[in-house]
């Protein structure tokens, strides 16, 4: 089979959203596909990709900002027609923003079949995936979360197949009981205010007057001056709540589990309906407990349907704070591990996405 893909910038700091199609598009490739990834902006992961033999393929443009830009709408079936010439068997896309480019190449009826992930909440207010989404064949979504979500807002629910994303196991971990006198706290994540630092912060200064004793670790760089100012107001809240001497900021994590595997506690305290939360798998993996936000895939993820270890605000973060510092032991920490191992292992989840594939392709061909 020859898959056809896209991803605007492979980048290892964007999130987790290119790490997961770089690790899906690399198993694939291990079990004798040929790939072709079309991308706009150079990223670090490129290299990667040529090292394992994936043709990468620069375009101009995935989608339109402007709908009356003439030079706009040229880039785009410009890209359309160069990722057609590739004659693919399926194209894949990571994203439903990128559906434009899908749907123009398309209609260029070289590329018979589009499988696109749902890798955020429902985007109805855009014109142009309302447009896409009929022209879409299949969609996946990591959870039944984000599958309900996705058919409430009227997506076609039987065009949507659950394939949980995966990570690359790493069997040589074991687990370690830890002591500590200091709680060492993780964050992995970008400088958004969605990803919940702000609420994190505050929780910390809740925390340390009643007795908490810390170190928080912020994995992540800014990539933009917007997220340069975001950091700096997260600085002054730090010094707000008074524990900016108990903040470490670590900058750019480029081996997420070695860095969580260091820390008492991962804290995910996003402030959005996150389709899947890497990190959170991270962690586990990495023998490191989490504590989440109470939104999105974290109950289904931590497998903890009763809530125990999730939190509503910045005053429940900092109570289960405490209370797993006093007793870290009551953290079901191997029991979770084995969850998270046997549900999103790359060499289970890769063969799904083959599957989703191949299905699509045979479908494409009756119909042809």
């Amino acid at each position: 089979m020859r898959i056809l893909s896209f991803d605007f910038e492979p980048a290892s700091d964007r999130g987790g959203q290119e790490k997961s199609l770089f690790d899906i598009l690399i198993g694939l490739k291990s079990l004798g596909h040929d790939i072709v990834l079309g991308y706009v902006v150079e990223g670090d992961l490129l290299p990667s990709y040529r090292s394992q033999g994936i043709q990468c393929l620069r375009l101009s443009r995935a989608n339109i900002q402007h709908k009356f830009s003439p030079i706009q709408w040229c880039e785009l079936f410009t890209s359309a027609y160069r990722l057609s010439r590739q004659e693919g068997d399926v194209l894949y896309l990571n994203q439903i923003i990128d559906g434009p480019l899908g749907v123009a190449t398309k209609l260029l009826r070289r590329i018979p079949y589009i499988v696109c992930h749902l890798r955020l909440p429902p985007m109805t207010n855009c014109g142009q995936v309302r447009l896409s989404t009929p022209r879409i064949d299949r969609f996946i979504t990591a959870n039944s979360l984000m599958r309900d979500l996705h058919a409430e807002a009227g997506f076609p629910e039987d065009r949507i197949d659950i394939i949980p994303n995966g990570l690359p196991i790493n069997s040589n971990v074991h687990f370690q009981k830890r002591t500590f006198e200091k709680l060492n706290i993780a964050f992995l994540g970008r400088f958004h205010p969605v990803k919940g630092l702000a609420l994190l912060i505050e929780a910390l200064g809740i925390a340390r007057r009643a007795g908490l004793n810390f170190q928080l670790s912020i994995g992540g760089k800014p990539r933009d001056q917007k997220e340069e100012a975001f950091k700096e107001r997260l600085i002054k809240k730090a010094q707000e709540y008074n524990v900016n001497d108990s903040i470490n900021w670590a900058g750019f994590v480029k081996d997420p589990e070695q860095f969580l595997s260091k820390h008492d506690l991962c804290v995910f305290p996003s402030q959005w309906d996150e389709p899947f939360g890497r990190v959170m798998v991270e962690s586990l993996l990495a023998y490191t407990p989490v504590i989440a936000s109470l939104r999105g895939s974290s109950r289904e993820i931590l497998n903890d349907p009763q809530g125990k270890w999730l939190f509503s605000d910045a005053p429940d973060l900092a109570r289960k704070l405490v209370a797993f510092a006093d007793d870290p032991e009551a953290y079901p920490l191997e029991e979770k591990y084995t969850y998270v191992r046997k549900r999103y292992d790359l060499k289970i989840v890769v063969p799904q996405i083959e599957s989703c594939l191949l299905r699509a392709l045979s479908s494409s061909r009756k119909t042809n």
